[in-house]
């Protein structure tokens, strides 16, 4: 492809260019993770394409991919001279699989993904295949900085599908955005199979995932969070309580905190909900184990997800924290961020800070409040009355 033309192309080849980019990026670097269940595979390989965006220090990204692509791929020859012990998949896991997969038929259907976020993913995605690496802020497209600061989860998969196979920007997020319903559905089928008996654990897994995220009007319950960036976190949040259960392994932790920060880049706050649920649950004052895989598991992921979660705590005072927690709120007047859709006017609102950035706690857009104070007032003197 020729140089400046990255991102651009939505035709039928580049979509299934796309495709094949992001079922590539879906099982490598998992399938070389030794002893790793099959659920477990998608998740670790998108956290590490997903976390790596913070560690790249200036270099090329689309060079990165090529060369962790070709390197995982000469291993993943090499573990196949050896024999490996697979099996047939059985009725549950097809049943699985072919739920996770039907999102995607989306991708074919649908020009670009529906909902105002999507639009502000798709800006993000533009600008980190334009960049070919993280930007410092979303200048010149929009002035909002610093960029990272909203969840970055979703646009920088879908910029990983992009700079890999062309893929228009909108295109490669409807693919993520789609992707990641598929994932919600493996992941509550391995807490599930986890958490029930040996005997029923299968299909009955298998049927409650399918049916849970069918009827649970997912994403659409976590609308105050925002449109794409809470299904991914919460695919994320899922496997993360999969592995980090009540009789798992330190193993199982260091994946769990894998997971975990990448769901802190796809949302925050739910992210931050997970990890106080799961400490409860596993009781660390009382199970010491419990107390080190939870320990491992959150050191971790805060570690991994330190660059995007410093820009975020860097740009963010109390005032817009408050503001950005999505709840009932009274106007006060005082100009600051309120978290909603985005509106027209988003683009060209005013701060009276220095800088301006989306919300965290809901990864929608931001809007302008207007400042009463500041509104100019009429000095007209008052008529005189006549005698």
């Amino acid at each position: 492809m020729a140089p400046g033309l990255e991102g651009t192309d939505a035709s039928l080849g580049a979509s299934l260019c796309g495709l094949l980019a992001f079922v590539a990026l879906l099982l490598l670097p998992g399938l070389l993770v030794v002893r790793a269940p099959w659920p477990a595979v998608p998740f670790l390989s998108l956290s590490f394409w997903a976390l790596s965006w913070g560690w790249l220090f200036g270099a090329s990204r689309q060079r990165f991919l090529h060369a962790a692509l070709v390197g995982f791929l000469l291993v993943a020859l090499l573990r196949l001279l050896k024999p490996l012990d697979l099996r047939a998949p059985r009725g549950p896991t097809l049943l699985v699989l072919a739920a996770a997969a039907f999102p995607l038929s989306a991708f074919f259907c649908w020009p670009l993904c529906p909902g105002a976020e999507m639009s502000f993913h798709s800006l993000g995605v533009r600008l980190l295949v334009w960049r070919d690496g993280l930007p410092l802020t979303y200048e010149p497209l929009v002035s909002l900085r610093p960029f990272g600061a909203h969840a970055p989860a979703l646009a920088a998969l879908a910029a990983d599908v992009s700079l890999l196979s062309g893929l228009a920007p909108a295109k490669a997020v409807l693919l993520a955005h789609q992707g990641a319903m598929g994932l919600l559905i493996v992941a509550l089928h391995a807490f599930l199979v986890r958490g029930l008996a040996p005997t029923v654990a299968p299909p009955v897994a298998a049927l409650g995932a399918v049916l849970t995220v069918a009827l649970a009007r997912v994403p659409a319950a976590f609308s105050a969070f925002g449109d794409g960036g809470p299904a991914l976190a919460l695919a994320f949040a899922m496997a993360t309580a999969a592995w980090l259960g009540p009789n798992g392994s330190r193993s199982a932790a260091v994946a769990a905190g894998l997971f975990l920060g990448a769901s802190a880049l796809a949302q925050p706050a739910l992210a931050f909900t997970a990890l106080v649920v799961l400490g409860l649950r596993l009781r660390p004052w009382r199970d010491g184990d419990g107390r080190i895989r939870l320990g491992l598991a959150a050191g971790l992921a805060v570690a991994l997800a330190a660059p995007f979660l410093l820009r975020l705590v860097g740009a963010l005072s109390l005032a817009e924290v408050e503001a950005a927690v999505p709840g009932p709120r009274q106007p006060d007047g005082c100009g600051r961020p309120e978290v909603g859709p985005p509106s027209s006017d988003w683009r060209g609102c005013s701060w009276r800070r220095s800088r301006a950035l989306p919300s965290i706690g809901s990864t929608a857009g931001t809007r302008c409040v207007p400042d009463r104070r500041s509104r100019p007032r009429s000095h007209a003197s008052p008529r005189k009355r006549g005698p």
